[in-house]
């Protein structure tokens, strides 16, 4: 609706009362409401800007109901192709169904492998996954992630070499107890002197007559 030069309080009233679009903008891109400002026609001003008023709470009020009843509205799951029959829903309980509840919906690994996981087998993949914590099962008590596990027991397992010290002779434990001795690190070589004692041989055997680990009688 325009509002023209000349045009009266009356004829707004009438105009509004027909359901005329008072946000219509005419030729010049002007609507009711400047044109009868720009007129000084108070009384049509005033009309115009109570009915903008109450538009305007109008159309709050129909955002607001519209709003309650989307969020109160059965919707459709998003793992529920997968498996997933927790239905009916809220629209307001989907988010929080699909990212804290269903045991449908994708996770990340716990343990940090880095798999992406369907929430209901973490607990079947945690009893085969390469991060969980596993001891050596060659016997020496260490314990690592199972992924770690193989080269340990391959390369760096001390047990099995202790354990097939104790089967050699008496020269051979000597000169197999100074080579595992001088590559273990600095101190390990009590490990080797607990071994030799696991025999029947005595310590003092193990290391030559009067002899100590570091060469001191």
């Amino acid at each position: 609706m325009t509002v023209l030069d000349g045009s009266n309080e009356e004829l707004v009233l009438a105009l509004l009362r027909h359901d005329a679009d008072m946000f219509a903008r005419d030729r010049k891109g002007k609507a009711a409401l400047e044109w009868a400002r720009l007129t000084n026609n108070t009384g049509a001003s005033r009309h115009l800007e109570m009915a903008i008023q109450a538009h305007i709470y109008a159309r709050r009020i129909a955002d607001a109901d519209e709003n309650r009843v989307t969020k109160h509205a059965h919707v459709l799951l998003k793992y529920a192709p997968h498996g997933c029959m927790k239905h009916p829903l809220f629209a307001y309980e989907k988010k929080e169904h699909e990212t804290m509840e269903c045991r449908f919906r994708l996770v990340w690994c716990p343990m940090g492998c880095g798999q992406h996981l369907v929430a209901n087998t973490v607990q079947t993949h945690q009893a085969v996954c390469g991060m969980r914590f596993s001891t050596c099962s060659l016997g020496c008590g260490v314990e690592m992630r199972e992924k770690d596990r193989l080269d340990h027991e391959q390369f760096d397992c001390l047990y099995p070499r202790e354990s097939n010290f104790r089967g050699m002779t008496e020269s051979n434990q000597y000169t197999s107890g100074l080579i595992m001795m001088l590559a273990s690190p600095a101190g390990d070589f009590s490990r080797w002197e607990m071994a030799a004692n696991s025999t029947s041989l005595h310590t003092s055997t193990f290391w030559g007559v009067n002899a100590t680990p570091f060469g001191v009688s």
